[in-house]
């Protein structure tokens, strides 16, 4: 219903035009002489409402960048995984202090270009303490490109401006692994000096591939000591300052059926009746996961990758973190099966992924294939004396 009311010396006839997307009220205004009576301004409101409504006349949104966010953000944002959540909220709070305020329909190549720069400059961290990687940028224009993307699929605005700016190049550095030599030794110096809390943790990150949140919510229930086989069904992540369990998997192939390489299975079943021990001495609760705090609650996953720096600088061996176990796993196993039983060692949903950041030449490897070549060369002067 239109609405009318005085505007200096004039009426504002206000025409209601129902609600947006965003469940916001469209409405239209225009102003209409001061000597009409308040009757006859609200006659002439209702016919100026009459007409946009019978004209399908729609007003210009006012949505903002910040507003489309928030409509992707409840309605798909925050029904993503936890730590999924958590990162895409950093990337959002940066997102809206840059390009919050612009209107939607206004937000043009231009303004995409400056927000890149601006995330590319010297002091853009958090802490003001220098640059962000190229990574953390590439990851900003991902997310808004995405959540436009989501705009123009549910009709919230007709085009996504980031699909006509290239995207910010990212220097990604490969993931260093271990050598044949170097590994050998950490192997030798982790089996006889680590507590077997560690030498099961990084047994099962290497000799079967999993990740640090999958041995952090592994528990007795998804282990078959007889049979020598686990399951992966729980993940322990850290979140909000806290460690929480997830019944979930980082995908659907995560969660099948695995062996336990057998030199790993025993340091397990070691590890397992030294915890238990440790429990009944201490007159503790049984907790039925295999990797916690000495009390029984959720342990850090950083602990593990803290640990594992000290011990190679110790040593005096190459720095590497906790996903390069799992990347070593991969790229040795590769030696001696193909891509597609490689990918299913490392239960990929896509074998792309297992080709694409895991297929890494070992360097003792590297001449093998020269070499091969060199020999078919010689083989065919050979063959023609």
């Amino acid at each position: 219903m239109a609405t009318i009311r005085k505007h200096g010396e004039n009426w504002e006839a206000t025409a209601y035009l129902g609600y947006d997307e965003l469940g916001r009220q469209r409405k239209r205004t225009k102003t209409l002489p001061g000597e009409l009576n308040k009757t006859a301004a609200m006659r002439e409101a209702v016919v100026f409402e009459r007409k946009l409504l019978k004209s399908g006349v729609r007003t210009r949104t006012d949505r903002t960048v910040a507003d489309i966010i928030k409509y992707w953000w409840d309605n798909y944002g925050c029904q993503q995984s936890p730590t999924t959540q958590e990162r895409n909220l950093q990337l959002i709070a940066r997102i809206n202090k840059l390009l919050g305020h612009i209107h939607v329909n206004k937000l043009k190549p231009k303004h995409i270009h400056l927000f890149i720069k601006a995330l590319q400059g010297p002091n853009a961290r958090a802490d003001k303490r220098g640059p962000l990687s190229s990574r953390t940028i590439a990851m900003h224009f991902k997310l808004l490109s995405a959540i436009m993307n989501k705009a123009v699929r549910w009709e919230l605005i007709d085009e996504n401006p980031c699909s006509r700016v290239d995207p910010p190049k990212q220097r990604t550095k490969p993931q260093p692994i271990m050598q044949e030599q170097d590994l050998s030794q950490f192997l030798y110096l982790l089996l006889t000096e680590a507590p077997l809390k560690y030498q099961a943790f990084f047994m099962l990150a290497f000799t079967d591939g999993l990740r640090r949140s999958e041995i952090c919510g592994l528990d007795e229930a998804n282990v078959d000591f007889a049979r020598g086989t686990l399951r992966v069904a729980v993940t322990g992540v850290f979140v909000d300052g806290k460690v929480i369990y997830r019944q979930e998997t980082k995908t659907a192939s995560s969660a099948q059926t695995m062996y336990i390489a057998p030199m790993t299975l025993d340091i397990l079943k070691r590890y397992n009746a030294e915890r238990v021990q440790k429990e009944q001495y201490f007159n503790m609760p049984h907790c039925t996961k295999f990797f916690t705090n000495v009390d029984g609650s959720p342990i850090l996953p950083s602990t593990f990758t803290h640990w594992l720096h000290d011990f190679l600088k110790k040593h005096d061996l190459p720095k590497v973190n906790t996903q390069g176990f799992r990347k070593m796993a991969v790229t040795y196993a590769m030696q001696k099966v193909n891509l597609k039983e490689a990918s299913q060692f490392a239960r990929h949903s896509n074998i792309d992924t297992t080709a694409k950041y895991y297929a890494e030449v070992l360097q003792s490897r590297i001449a093998t294939p020269t070499m091969y070549l060199n020999s078919l060369v010689e083989d065919a002067i050979k063959s023609r004396q």
